[in-house]
């Protein structure tokens, strides 16, 4: 009489059990994800935008052009 053959569960569960598996698992899960680090960054960017147009083509150098609504800004 044989023995029974494992199924692809049981063949499933060895793989997994191996050790170097459950080292690649614990790397590839505790290594942040560049698209995740990516996202913290963007979520305030709209904050960095200019009041006017003048100021921007000034590179912000606007401090000395002290003479319209913008200058409260500077």
């Amino acid at each position: 009489m044989r023995a029974p053959k494992p199924g692809w569960i049981d063949a499933l569960a060895i793989a997994i059990c191996r050790p170097w598996v459950l080292i690649l698992a614990a790397v590839l899960l505790l290594t942040p994800s560049p698209l995740l680090l990516a996202g913290l960054n963007s979520g305030a960017a709209f904050l960095k935008i200019g009041t006017g147009a003048r100021p921007a083509a000034l590179g912000g150098a606007y401090t000395a052009v002290a003479g319209d609504v913008d200058a409260m800004y500077y």
